[in-house]
């Protein structure tokens, strides 16, 4: 009959021997190429978050994800896709998507302002917004036009056929630290005056 102290000890030895196969199970599976269990390769023309969340509930990730969208996913969209590339899946899109642009310049004037220039596919609507909400539809004539904003801060967004440009316009009148360097005398104290 075995001890109580030999038998912890043969317990302690049989403990260590399972969690050593069970490591090199572990170490096993990790190194092992990749079986051909992985869901097959999806392609859409939507990337809509309905399909995004059932790519995500797939029980293996998805091979190949190859998209052919009408216009350019959101912000959403792109993190998500990024999250699933993130997984396992190689993710890929192409497909003729409107070019689009959006410029934003101040207006040099006492009232300020801005002067938001968009461009895009000839002849499409186009919907300009602010911070706050719409600004106004436009439509592009010969590939872009223009419209002046009485505001001069924010981000302006322009949706053409679905695809969102935006752009920021800060403000111009950031103060920053200035350093003169000049001979004493009054031209430097004259400078140091304006400045301040």
């Amino acid at each position: 009959m075995l001890s109580r102290a030999e038998a912890r000890q043969w317990g302690e030895r049989a403990l260590r021997a399972i969690a050593l196969g069970a490591l090199a199970i572990m170490l096993w599976q990790s190194l092992r190429p990749a079986n051909d269990t992985a869901a097959p390769s999806v392609r859409s023309d939507a990337v809509g978050s309905g399909k995004l969340a059932e790519w995500s509930r797939l029980p293996v990730a998805p091979r190949e994800i190859q998209l052919r969208p009408n216009s350019v996913p959101g912000a959403v969209e792109r993190e998500w896709l990024r999250a699933l590339a993130g997984a396992g899946s190689r993710v890929s899109w192409n497909g003729n998507l409107p070019a689009t642009m959006i410029a934003i310049d101040p207006i040099a004037s006492p009232s300020s302002g801005a002067l938001i220039s968009v461009a895009g596919p000839r002849a499409s609507a186009t919907v300009l917004r602010d911070d706050i909400g719409v600004i106004d539809t436009l439509e592009l004539q010969r590939g872009g036009t223009s419209a002046s904003v009485p505001t001069s801060a924010g981000t302006f967004t322009a949706d053409i056929s679905g695809s969102i440009a935006s752009a920021n316009l800060d403000d111009s009148l950031t103060l920053r630290r200035v350093l003169v360097i000049g001979t004493a005398g009054w031209e430097s104290k004259f400078v140091v005056a304006g400045l301040e």
